[in-house]
């Protein structure tokens, strides 16, 4: 998408121009603003929910591109566009190019929800030529915050028809792309035989299924990094996570009962992210209700909570951009740590929408283990520390006896041999019920798995973390043989 400059407008005025025209050549340098602040919107749109893309462009129309356009004739010899001004909608022009379908599909539906949308369509699906691009055309917004915000936009709206919008993925991207510069750019194209135009458009086809491949193994890539969260709230998506390195806490000691304040909150994300930005009042303010309706209210049990977690630690592995806010940061580590609990305590659906989507990509960052050899089955579904040292105490369970998983002060048959501190979670097996610490740091975690493994002699079962082999079942021991004489 490129930029350009147009004829002065004074000199417009003294040649016979459509006042349509003469008013583009005057709106050059707002539309241009309008283009940044677009690019802008959907970067913040994406951000916010966490939403991984890999381009968002905009640009504006030039005034030579408009101008053609709006003079096109169609085939009956009419004017195309008899009311340029109202039925030109690519003035302003924006591409969100993502890195999955999934992606994809959440952007798209962000627009649907968000923006005052008078179009949508797929042009791939009556073209079945291999294309595949979401195009949306926005009259307007449904968020006056957005308005107030983005101020040239709010204005474009009152003044244009809208502004076009495509949403694809980069193997779609890379299709479109080349596929428009060879048949509508390249003169090399335009002058080759009807055959061999055939024959052009024949391997575009078959790129496009190459291109619906390439899309499947990302999503499969994806799914496999950040699960997509079940239909309905499990006990593993109430799980918030503990860190490594760090002693679990007691939830019930509170070293320092003074209620919580939102300067407190303030104070505190200053503290951990002493190079971002945490003056939005309002924000904090948000934050510190939130906190309230998860039952922590003093400043010692916000930071016992926080305690599992190293600072900065979920912001490492989020992949935040430079503009991401300390407040932000703040609230993503307060959703890694409550889990479902902090998006079903938000103040407002819209709230609850943005934190469900954040928190896939949250629990994508912990739940780093898989189990291979159980049952003959393949490698689990991703999971968190606790969840896999709950799948081997049941694993145990089944093949030794509920006696052979209990370990002390973290697995036992009674409920009451683990203190309340460790949030014990109830494990069923066929043999019976299973208590499991689910309090644990990812080095108390591995260490319990270590233990379970090393019992499962001869059973084949291997625990990966982030891909990696890190234990592995023993093999049989051999059976004595009996001294020869």
């Amino acid at each position: 998408m490129t930029h350009g400059t147009s004829p002065d407008a004074d000199t417009l005025s003294h040649v016979s121009v459509a006042p349509h025209v003469l008013n583009y050549a005057v709106d050059q340098r707002f539309l241009a603003d309008v283009a940044t602040e677009t690019k802008q919107y959907l970067e913040d749109l994406a951000n916010d929910r966490s939403i991984q893309f890999h381009l968002i462009e905009a640009r504006a129309k030039t005034f030579d591109s408009y101008s053609d356009k709006a003079a096109k004739i169609d085939a009956a010899g009419q004017l195309k566009y008899p009311e340029p001004q109202r039925q030109i909608t690519d003035c302003v022009a924006a591409r969100v190019i993502v890195f999955t379908e999934r992606a994809r599909k959440e952007i798209s539906d962000l627009l649907e929800r968000r923006c005052i949308v008078s179009e949508m369509q797929n042009p791939g699906h009556s073209k079945n030529n291999g294309y595949d691009s979401d195009h949306f055309i926005i009259t307007g917004t449904q968020d006056p915050a957005a308005l107030l915000r983005y101020s040239n936009l709010a204005k474009f709206f009152q003044k244009y028809p809208g502004l076009e919008i495509q949403v694809r993925t980069v193997a779609g991207h890379a299709w479109a792309e080349y596929e428009h510069d060879v048949k509508y750019k390249s003169s090399d194209y335009r002058e080759l035989s009807p055959s061999k135009k055939g024959i052009i458009n024949q391997r575009f086809v078959e790129s496009g299924g190459l291109r619906r491949l390439m899309d499947q193994v990302f999503n499969e890539i994806d799914d496999l990094l950040s699960p997509a969260p079940a239909a309905e709230a499990t006990d593993e998506d109430q799980e918030g996570y503990a860190a490594e390195g760090e002693d679990a806490v007691d939830p019930d000691h509170d070293p320092d009962p003074q209620p919580l304040m939102p300067y407190m909150v303030a104070e505190l994300i200053r503290s951990r992210f002493p190079e971002d930005a945490a003056d939005d009042a309002e924000a904090i303010q948000e934050l510190t209700k939130h906190l309230e309706a998860l039952n922590v209210t003093t400043i010692g049990r916000l930071r016992l909570k926080l305690a599992g977690l190293k600072e900065g630690q979920v912001a490492q592995r989020m992949g935040y951009t430079p503009a991401t806010t300390g407040i932000r940061k703040f609230d993503d580590e307060l959703l890694a740590i409550f889990a479902e609990a902090y998006v079903e305590r938000a103040a407002s659906e819209d709230r609850r929408e943005t934190l469900r989507m954040r928190l896939r990509r949250v629990k994508g960052q912990f739940a780093i283990y898989s189990i291979e050899g159980t049952a003959g089955s393949g490698a689990s579904n991703p999971m968190t520390a606790a969840a896999a040292v709950r799948a081997l105490a049941r694993i145990v369970a089944i093949r030794l006896g509920r006696e052979s998983a209990q370990i002390e002060n973290a697995i036992a048959i009674n409920k009451s041999a683990i203190s309340a501190g460790s949030k014990a979670r109830q494990v069923d097996t066929p043999k019976g019920r299973l208590f499991v610490s689910t309090n644990l740091t990812r080095q108390y975690a591995e260490s319990l798995m270590r233990t379970l493994v090393t019992k499962l002699a001869g059973s084949n079962v291997q625990v990966f973390r982030a891909g990696d082999l890190i234990l592995e079942a023993p093999p049989t021991p051999p059976v004595p043989r009996p001294a020869s004489d």
